[in-house]
C-alpha cells in the first residue's frame, strides 16, 4: 500500500503541536486585541490580518527536521515515494483543517466585535478584497470559497516550506546563505529600488496581482484558487524529484 497511516500520523504529530500552540496563543492575543479595540471605542476601520500569519506560521511548521525524518523512514523500510505520498497526505489534511480554523477564527472575532457593540469595523482582508464578486453569492457560497482559497493559501506556502528545507539540505554553505539573504535583502530593499526605478516594481506586482486574480478593481478569487493550486503542484513535484536524487548524509 502506497499511503502508509502510520507514516502519515507521523509527519501530522510533528506538526500539529507546534500548529496548535499558535493557535492558542493568536487566538488568545486576537480575542485582547478585539476587546480592547470595543473598549476603546474608536471609529474606523480595522483589518485584520490572520491569512498572512497563518500562512507564514504553516510554512515554517513545515521546515520540519528533514533528514531525520527521512532517516527513520528508511529504518522501518519506507521507500522514498511512500515517504513523500504520506506528507502529501499529511499537507492536504493538515492544511484544509487549518482552513477551517481560519474561517472560524476570522468570523469568532467579527462576532465578538458586533456583540461588544464596537464603533470599529473589523474588516475580513478576504471579504475586501474579494468583495465585489462575493456580493450577493449568498453566505454559503462565500463560506465555500473562502475556505477553499485559505485551504490552497496553507498548502502552497506549507510547500514553499518544505521545498526550501530539501533546498537548503542540498546546497553549499555560500548556497545557503544567499538562500536566507536573498528574500531578507530582497523586502528589505525593495521600497528602496522601487523609488529608484520610479515605482517600476510595485507596478509590476500590480499587473501580476491583475494577471492572478483578474480585473484589479473586481478580482475574482476562484483565479487565486487556480494559480495556487498550479504553484503548490509544482512545488510538490519539485520536492518529489530532490527528494528522488538526493543522497543522505548519516545521521
Amino acid at each position: 500500500m502506497l499511503i502508509r497511516m502510520p507514516v502519515v500520523e507521523y509527519y501530522t504529530r510533528s506538526t500539529f503541536k507546534g500548529m496548535l500552540w499558535f493557535f492558542g496563543i493568536f487566538l488568545a492575543i486576537a480575542l485582547a486585541t478585539t476587546i480592547g479595540i470595543a473598549t476603546v471605542n474608536v471609529d474606523g476601520t480595522f483589518f485584520n490580518g490572520q491569512e498572512f500569519s497563518f500562512a507564514l506560521v504553516f510554512a515554517i511548521c513545515m521546515m520540519g527536521d528533514f533528514t531525520s525524518e527521512l532517516h527513520f523512514m528508511f529504518q522501518h523500510g519506507v521507500s522514498r515515494r511512500a515517504a513523500f505520498t504520506a506528507f502529501v497526505v499529511h499537507i492536504l489534511v493538515l492544511s484544509g483543517f487549518y482552513a477551517v480554523v481560519l474561517f472560524g477564527v476570522n468570523h469568532l472575532l467579527s462576532f465578538v466585535n458586533e456583540l461588544l457593540g464596537a464603533s470599529m469595523n473589523i474588516q475580513i482582508v478576504f471579504n475586501s478584497v474579494f468583495s465585489g464578486y462575493l456580493d450577493g453569492l449568498g453566505t454559503v457560497p462565500t463560506a465555500i470559497i473562502s475556505i477553499l482559497f485559505y485551504w490552497v493559501m496553507l498548502l502552497a506556502a506549507g510547500t514553499i516550506g518544505y521545498l526550501f528545507t530539501i533546498l537548503f539540505y542540498r546546497l553549499n554553505k555560500l548556497a545557503r546563505t544567499i538562500l536566507i539573504g536573498a528574500p531578507i535583502a530582497f523586502v528589505v530593499f525593495l521600497p528602496l529600488i522601487n523609488v529608484i526605478v520610479d515605482g517600476r516594481i510595485f507596478a509590476f506586482f500590480a499587473r501580476l496581482f491583475q494577471w492572478f486574480f483578474g480585473d484589479y478593481a473586481n478580482p475574482n478569487p476562484l483565479n487565486g484558487i487556480a494559480f495556487m493550486t498550479v504553484f503548490a503542484l509544482l512545488g510538490l513535484t519539485g520536492c518529489f524529484l530532490l527528494i528522488r536524487r538526493i543522497k543522505l548524509k548519516k545521521a
